[in-house]
């Protein structure tokens, strides 16, 4: 995506409402309609719940250094 840009807004922290996307290029600029983005800190595997297989993947991050 050369010479594209990509913003978000929004509230910070663990629930924010209405973030937006902008994409821009030199086509123009498209920014995307409110939604709720909801995020689970403890999620690590991005599957939707917290569970054992969280910690794996925690400590394999931590263990190649991310």
């Amino acid at each position: 995506m050369n010479g594209s840009t990509h913003t978000t807004s929004g509230e910070s922290g663990e629930r924010s409402h209405a973030p937006l996307l902008r994409h821009a290029n030199a086509c123009g600029s498209i920014t995307s309609d409110e939604a709720t983005l909801t995020i689970c800190i403890g999620d690590a595997d991005g599957d939707g719940d917290t569970d054992s297989d969280n910690i794996i993947v925690f400590f394999a991050a931590w263990d190649s250094g991310c």
